[in-house]
């Protein structure tokens, strides 16, 4: 009985450890989905960049063409 006594308390400090290894999965969760986030931003500037290149490329063009007139 006592031997069967004593395996109990062993247990118990197992789960807190299980517990905290997953809250540190879920914040790495957290961490790459904010990754993520921060990707899909600097996607969205760099297409922001481009169309304003595009435009100005155009604004260029326009000006020849009214020089040529």
């Amino acid at each position: 009985m006592h031997s069967h006594y004593l395996q109990q308390p062993q247990a118990f400090p197992a789960d807190p450890t299980n517990q905290q290894q997953q809250q540190q999965q879920q914040q790495q969760q957290q961490q790459r989905q904010q990754q993520q986030q921060q990707q899909q931003q600097q996607q969205q500037q760099q297409q922001q960049q481009q169309q304003q290149q595009q435009v100005a490329e155009g604004l260029k063009l326009t000006l020849r063409l009214c020089f040529k007139c």
